[in-house]
């Protein structure tokens, strides 16, 4: 990539509001050819087929990005003649801006967000997986909790409640809505306070919410101080098959210009991603070199299950409850939001 690219320091919330802006100037530079693909002179970019090639990566600092971070570690990356730059972020749609902006030649964010992006009209295609959830909802590490006092036992209790989300229009909001549908109540009767996970438990305690949609190491740390799990309000309950989390995706103009780079750095992630699955003790080992979670807590917390395989059929289902919901008005095509 050109050696002259600026990093993306917007905010989550303030990129948000700007992402009809940003889709409508996206498009126009890559009409103008303003994001340049090739060799950096620091040997950053792609590169033809068989060369090394330096990849910055936006992702997340959360549990469900080890294998990245792994594999890197594993040296199953440079096995493949790719050097991962790890960027981390706050969120995926600051990802997804990263990608088109050619800050990132790949970036790890939820299905729905890129969807999202997709609807909007951003370039970008999803070219492999990492991790979906577990069928069981006791092996879940994202979940509902409510407040241990409250009366909410199930989604449908979730009717006139106030949920913690850690943003709107989101994959919270889509599980949070889905969940009280598919339980029989009415998901437009569901207040969504947007709380940053780290502070979600404290919200609960000072019952500024009824109910939180919160991951680990939060969700230990809320259950420990008497939140209990609300039954049927998960990514279970809306796809009992497994829901698709973390995706990897790539705008358009750089999978063209490096297919090879691609192909390999999908090899890459899908061993880590086996690797991870087979090497729980590893994992927690690593999400403390990337995160600020603690190391007795990383001990302790549920991890995600990971799995290399992409269940298109969980991508069509979000995208459809995405448009259901109001978030999007029609849903991409996916054989362009796949690669």
């Amino acid at each position: 990539m050109s050696g002259s690219r600026r990093r993306v320091v917007l905010t989550s919330r303030g990129l948000r509001k700007l992402w009809p802006v940003l889709a409508a100037l996206v498009v126009l530079a890559l009409a103008l050819g303003a994001i340049a693909c090739g060799g950096d002179d620091d040997g950053g970019g792609g590169g033809g087929e068989g060369e090394t090639a330096s990849v910055d990566v936006g992702t997340l600092p959360i549990a469900s990005a080890a294998p990245l971070f792994l594999g890197r570690e594993k040296g199953f990356f440079r096995q493949e003649g790719i050097e991962v730059r790890p960027q981390l972020t706050e969120g995926g749609a600051e990802v997804a801006a990263g990608v088109q902006s050619g800050s990132f030649d790949f970036g790890y964010a939820g299905v729905i967000p890129i969807v999202i992006a997709k609807a909007q009209g951003l370039p970008i295609q999803i070219v492999s997986t990492t991790d979906d959830q577990l069928k069981d909802p006791e092996d879940a590490d994202v979940i509902t909790v409510a407040r241990g006092d409250s009366g909410i036992r199930t989604a449908k209790d979730l009717e006139g409640a106030t949920v913690g989300v850690n943003s709107l229009k989101g994959v919270a909001e889509v599980v949070i809505r889905a969940s009280i549908d598919k339980d029989g109540g009415d998901p437009s009767n569901v207040e969504l306070l947007e709380v940053p996970f780290p502070e979600m438990v404290a919200a609960l305690e000072s019952e500024r919410i009824d109910a939180a949609f919160i991951p680990e190491p939060f969700l230990l740390q809320a259950v420990q101080g008497g939140a209990r799990v609300i039954e049927n309000a998960s990514y279970q309950a809306v796809d009992p098959e497994g829901f698709e989390l973390g995706i990897y995706f790539a705008s358009d103009q750089y999978i063209e210009e490096n297919s090879d780079v691609v192909d390999r750095f999908v090899r890459a992630s899908d061993r880590s991603a086996e690797y991870a699955a087979a090497h729980p003790d590893e994992v927690r080992k690593v999400i403390t070199t990337y995160t600020e979670i603690p190391a007795d807590l990383v001990r302790k917390i549920k991890l995600p299950r990971w799995d290399p395989e992409l269940r298109r059929e969980s991508v069509e289902l979000q995208a459809g409850y995405t448009k259901k919901y109001g978030i999007i008005e029609e849903e991409p095509d996916l054989d362009e939001l796949i690669r």
